[in-house]
């Protein structure tokens, strides 16, 4: 149980890092798509 837990957490923790590094990335080169 506590193993699901830190998965989910960890889970939650990169899903936030990708997201703020995605809307960085879009904000520095907007003209990629």
């Amino acid at each position: 149980m506590l193993r699901r837990g830190f998965g989910y957490i960890l889970y939650s923790y990169f899903i936030f890092i990708m997201s703020f590094i995605f809307s960085n990335s879009s904000f520095q080169k907007s003209n990629y798509l």
